[in-house]
């Protein structure tokens, strides 16, 4: 659940400047609905998957935030690029079609590929969970185990391990 994360062991509940732990993950969920419940906050997000926006089809939510911001993993309809976009990019109408990463120039990875000491690594968010799917000696190995990942997540709903 949004706002509920394994932190040392125990579960953090997160809700605006509250932070609050518990030992299970289901004293925690239960703890964030009440909250959630108690302050009128809608949780309801708008399901974007399968939308187009311009060329940019959205595949789904990556669960990752930024500044309040969903964000997207998209794919380019012209190019069969994968992307990152913000929702609100989308829905406005400003959406470049690039990844966020190509947006800088220093960024010349794929979308999911980190440099890692020698090698690239490769890591995917899926339903709110980062997922490490090991280290490769090229950056298109990385990128090769990434849309394996996405794959087998959108065709079957399997989480990588």
């Amino acid at each position: 659940m949004r706002g509920v994360s394994r932190q040392h062991g125990l579960w953090q509940v997160r809700f605006y400047e509250l932070s609050e732990y518990y030992q299970s993950e289901s004293e925690a969920n239960a703890r964030r609905v009440n909250l959630e419940n108690q302050f009128n906050f809608s949780t309801k997000r708008i399901d974007y998957a399968g939308q187009v926006f311009g060329n940019l089809r959205v595949i789904g939510d990556t669960g990752k935030e930024q500044s309040r911001n969903r964000i997207l993993l998209t794919i380019n309809t012209e190019t069969g690029k994968l992307c990152e976009t913000w929702s609100s990019a989308l829905t406005s109408g400003n959406a470049t079609g690039k990844s966020r990463h190509d947006q800088h120039k220093h960024r010349s990875l794929p979308v999911g590929v980190y440099k890692n000491g020698k090698g690239f690594g490769a890591r995917i968010t899926l339903e709110g969970r980062s997922f490490w799917l090991g280290t490769k000696s090229t950056p298109k190995e990385a990128e090769a185990d990434y849309k394996d990942a996405l794959n087998k997540y959108n065709n079957n709903g399997q989480l990588p391990a």
